[in-house]
């Protein structure tokens, strides 16, 4: 059982209270903070970092389009962190297609564990969890 914090970010409120309820049933101890916005994950990134690190998520569930910022935006950010707080974080990106374009792409990023479908299923989460 996992006890780490975990961001979601998706512009779909329903799709975040249905991955909250699935992470919630197979990491009951995890601290989740949901954002409908990229911008506001990365402001609270931003504000972690400040704070010594303390509370960096260990997971991040990012839909791939979003407005004002998708994933590969929010990518771009993420890898200008300083190293130490990357590489304690796997970010999981969820899409509704599994376009071998994004696949290739996400490559491209160490962070990025998988893109995987929507919503989150018990599976995916052992295997996230288990990487």
């Amino acid at each position: 059982m996992l006890d780490c914090n975990i961001f979601l970010i998706d512009d779909d409120s329903l799709l975040n209270y249905l991955n909250s309820e699935m992470i919630r049933k197979e990491s009951p101890t995890s601290i989740i903070s949901v954002f409908e916005n990229a911008e506001h994950a990365i402001e609270a990134l931003k504000d972690i970092i400040i704070k010594n690190n303390a509370n960096f998520p260990a997971f991040i569930f990012i839909d791939i389009n979003m407005p004002n910022m998708d994933a590969w935006e929010f990518l771009e950010l993420f890898h200008q962190f300083p190293a130490n707080n990357i590489s304690k974080c796997k970010i999981v990106i969820q899409s509704s297609s599994s376009d071998p374009i994004d696949i290739e792409k996400s490559k491209k990023y160490a962070s990025v564990l998988d893109i995987v479908s929507k919503p989150l299923t018990p599976a995916i989460l052992q295997m996230v969890f288990n990487a």
